[in-house]
């Protein structure tokens, strides 16, 4: 299968350089989380951020049924946070896609409430769009790696990854070594075009497929990533597998 032609997306250059101060918005979509998500805010304080950028958090609970949204609610007379909570569980995509409405920043970043990500590889993920070299970064737990799983990650879970970057491959003809990590950094007016519908962990790929089309280079920077087990709360499932290359072929092929 040839690559697609896509459309191209022109990349301003320097589109932050303008600016005395560039505001970052943290999603945190969090469902049952109760375990983690205090350490993750705790540790997104700690953050040594350039002092040109500001930042805002947003706690989104995704309804949990315990006591995730208690402890969010904890944090609401904190500066730079706000929370929100969808009532009924509806996926990690109708989350970000509310914490993307909500955002006010110039820089949109999505952190998961598990700890599997530290948030101290902020500064390097927001650099490539400051320096105006894309509009898209990605934190990739296997560019330092040849092969194999990092971190304690299960080798069923690298396989999935590595079928979906090699559909992403066929359907785009751009490769990416770690598609389905959770560090995905945009610039909030790009990411917002792209009209995203998914509801589930099929946003990830639904968000990858809409900027290949718009012509957007992804810019992979190498990051830290600890795993959890199913029982330290980890939900994906092989299922959402397959639901990320179903929504790669809709974005090719059905435009959606």
């Amino acid at each position: 299968m040839s690559a697609p032609d896509l459309a191209s997306t022109k990349v301003p250059a320097g589109p932050m350089a303008s600016k005395k101060k560039v505001l970052l918005s943290i999603l945190v979509p969090s469902y049952n989380e109760e375990r983690y998500v205090s350490s993750v805010i705790a540790a997104i304080h700690t953050v040594k951020f350039p002092d040109t950028i500001d930042y805002e958090i947003l706690l989104i609970d995704d309804g949990s049924q315990d006591k995730t949204l208690d402890h969010l609610r904890s944090f609401e007379t904190h500066a730079h946070i706000s929370v929100f909570h969808i009532p009924a569980n509806c996926g990690k995509g109708a989350a970000v896609r509310i914490g993307i409405k909500k955002a006010k920043g110039d820089i949109i970043l999505i952190q998961d409430a598990d700890m599997e990500y530290d948030p101290h590889d902020y500064p390097k993920l927001l650099q490539p769009i400051l320096n105006g070299q894309t509009l898209v970064v990605y934190g990739s737990r296997f560019l330092k790696h040849k092969w194999g799983p990092v971190g304690g990650m299960r080798l069923s879970n690298w396989l999935g990854n590595k079928l979906i970057c090699f559909c992403v491959f066929l359907l785009y003809g751009r490769w990416i070594t770690d598609e389905a990590t959770a560090y995905k950094v945009y610039q909030a007016d790009f990411l917002r075009s792209l009209t995203l519908r998914a509801n589930g962990f099929e946003i990830c790929p639904e968000m990858t497929a809409k900027a290949l089309l718009r012509g957007q280079s992804i810019i992979e920077i190498p990051i830290q990533y600890r795993a959890r087990g199913v029982d330290q709360g980890k939900k994906i499932r092989w299922t959402d597998g397959l639901k990320a290359i179903m929504m790669l072929l809709k974005c090719r092929f059905s435009q959606i």
